[in-house]
């Protein structure tokens, strides 16, 4: 999510309104120095004037209840923001002395319904909604009501919205704690916060009959609702949601997001750690078909659906996403009943877990709905899979199996699975797929020609017969790409494992268009064919401006895994887009005579000897074959001290 932004000019055209609670001037929005001290001053200069504005907002907080007429606040907690058609409103100014400097995490402006200034702070989302501290707050930091058809044009852009509490079962009081957009309002709403609001209906938003907003690179965290939808609610509306995180909200339905007859766009978003009743990250309600691309579920819980619950006509497509540490009672990544049929494409899920059935998706029995499964990995969910015999399944991994074409019952073998460490916390793994995965090649066209992370589908991966067919998609979220061959040598050329020293270091050096951060210093180098990982890689530019990459493997592990003599090996690095990088060099091991003349007995005459080992360097001369001339080349060495 891109938080970081910088804004220097003024705007070619139209007016610009300044907004600093801290300015001493003549406060009337004409300059930094004279600028507004209340936000509703900027919007209702900016309601009067010829349009397009904008409307610049230095860091602090703003209450709807306060204005230069009501300086101290009104307490009326039906005070609200609106935003107008034509007019930009923009967060994260420095403010004094250089108040032009915009970076809307270092400048934050906050926009709080928190209008006594007595919220408790550190309360669990399901507490907001009527803790004593927030009877008084507002209902809605901002609401747009039926008439004032927001478009587009309306644009929010670098705030934190919180503590709204819409928390009366009064029309329109019951919805939307941060954001109420009813009947056809679309607005733009980007780079905002939505943490800590709390409603009946849509915590952090709320959108309403046939409201539609754009919402990009927001995050919507530690907000609750007492029925739907903690992070956000669709109700008859199919917002467009992109870049966004939903991060620990709660609900009773639909903990992250939840929707109503409604088909929002959800794409690029992560859920994580959000809980409800039903459907954790989110629930798809009565006849909604969202669309969900390239989102991750993770960590989040429920009683039905911990990642996705679908209920009631509800067929969403879900293409590319990974369901990865979610957990309920049924269904730990996805439940599906009563007519529900979700499209499920390339996608990934792995140690999601269901007290009962279900880990990875779960089908209510006897409640005619029959989803599709395609091109996925169904790995490492407890207790099962799939339950629930009327999914169709193809071409997918299914650990355990499970009948249809091409499906396949294999170890997906992932870069690095996740795990729930010592102290119950999920960590999330790496779920590319390494180059010996069976997934590679083995799907099929289902419509979805680009993965997780905006790589071309299909791409053939090198090595892999497809017996001269065109070629084929892999299964799961991400799509092999293709290896990075690159210039590697090994210091030292010759190794003596008699002697002192602690490092064998492969030194990489990368094309000119590679940056240090293209490079996952983090993921461990590989040697192949020994299969030992290096203890730590140095990143770094070389004096000849060149990314070098150096990889450091622990001496001892170097010497016990590998066999005498010279020994081509390959060293495999990874990228930050998923891709990795290799380069080949030989090296020369020198041990013991009697440690190499006791391997090498054991491996006497042993044939089909080949690329990249040569039988772990004992056919020294390459002929395929491990023979006495091998153990005159060899020997030469036993009387050589080298280091």
């Amino acid at each position: 999510m891109v938080l970081f932004l910088i804004g220097l000019a003024h705007s070619a055209t139209g007016k610009i309104i300044y907004v600093d609670a801290d300015a001493t001037g003549a406060n009337n929005g004409t300059s930094w120095a004279y600028a507004y001290k209340y936000l509703q001053d900027a919007l209702a200069d900016a309601n009067s004037a010829e349009k397009p504005v904008e409307i610049r907002v230095a860091r602090g907080m703003y209450r709807p209840d306060r204005s230069s007429t009501e300086p101290n606040g009104t307490g009326d907690r039906e005070a609200t923001f609106q935003l107008i058609n034509g007019v930009t409103i923009k967060g994260g100014y420095a403010g004094a002395p250089d108040p032009n400097l915009r970076n809307i995490e270092l400048y934050e402006t906050i926009l709080s319904g928190d209008l006594a200034n007595d919220d408790i702070e550190g309360l669990e989302p399901s507490e907001l909604l009527n803790h004593p501290s927030r009877r008084e707050n507002s209902y809605h930091i901002f609401y747009h009501p039926k008439g004032l058809n927001l478009d587009v044009t309306a644009i929010l852009d670098g705030f934190t919205i919180t503590c709204g509490n819409a928390n009366i079962y009064d029309w329109p009081h019951r919805c939307g704690g941060g954001m109420f957009n009813d009947y056809y309002s679309s607005p733009t709403v980007t780079n905002c916060t939505f943490s800590g609001n709390s409603a009946y209906y849509g915590g952090g938003m709320y959108n309403y009959s046939y409201s539609s907003p754009k919402v990009n690179n927001c995050a919507f965290s530690g907000n609750s609702a007492y029925y739907r939808g903690g992070g956000m609610v669709n109700d008859n509306s199919s917002p467009t949601v992109t870049n966004c995180t939903f991060t620990a909200n709660s609900a009773n339905y639909g903990g992250g997001m939840c929707n109503n007859y409604s088909r929002p766009t959800v794409t690029n978003c992560t859920f994580t750690a959000n809980s409800a009743s039903d459907g954790g990250g989110m629930r798809n309600w009565y006849y909604s078909r969202p669309s969900v691309t390239n989102c991750t579920f993770t960590a989040n819980s429920a009683n039905y659906g911990g990642g996705m619950c679908n209920y009631i006509y509800s067929n969403p497509k879900v293409n590319n996403c990974t369901f990865s540490g979610n957990s309920a009672v049924c269904g730990g990544g996805m439940y599906n009943y009563r007519y529900s049929s979700p499209n499920v494409n390339n996608c990934t899920f792995t140690a999601n877990s269901s007290k009962y059935y279900g880990g990875g998706i779960y089908n209510l029995i006897r409640t005619y709905r029959s989803p599709t499964v395609t091109n996925c990995i169904l790995w490492a969910d407890v207790p099962s899979e799939i339950y629930g015999g009327t999914t169709t399944v193809r071409y997918s991994d299914v650990q355990g199996g499970w009948p249809g074409e091409g499906n396949i019952d294999k170890d997906p073998c992932f870069v690095k699975p996740g795990y729930w460490d010592a102290n119950g916390v999920w960590i999330d793994g790496d779920y590319h797929l390494l180059p010996d995965s069976l997934c590679i090649d083995a799907g099929m066209d289902a419509g979805v020609y680009t993965d997780i992370e905006g790589n071309v589908r299909p791409f053939d991966y090198p090595g892999v017969d497809n017996n001269g067919e065109l070629p084929e998609f892999d299964m799961g979220a991400y799509e092999m790409l293709p290896w990075v061959k690159v210039p590697m040598k090994f210091t030292p050329q010759a190794l003596n494992c008699n002697s002192k020293g602690k490092w064998v270091k492969a030194h990489f050096v990368l094309p000119a268009e590679f940056t240090v951060g293209d490079v996952d210093a983090n993921s461990p180098a590989k040697i192949e064919p020994l299969g030992i990982e290096s203890d730590y890689m140095n990143v770094f530019i070389n004096e000849d401006g060149l990314v070098e990459v150096e990889a450091a493997f622990e001496r001892a592990a170097f010497c016990d895994a590998a066999g005498c003599g010279s020994i081509e090996m390959t060293v495999v690095g990874l990228l930050t887009n998923g891709q990795y990088f290799y380069g080949t060099d030989t090296i020369e091991i020198i041990k013991n005579s009697l440690e190499c003349l006791a391997v090498l007995s054991s491996r006497w005459l042993e044939m089909n000897c080949g690329k990249p080992d040569w039988c772990n360097g004992f056919d020294a001369d390459q002929d395929t074959t491990v023979n006495l001339k091998d153990f005159a080349i060899i020997a030469l060495h036993w009387l050589e001290v080298r280091d």
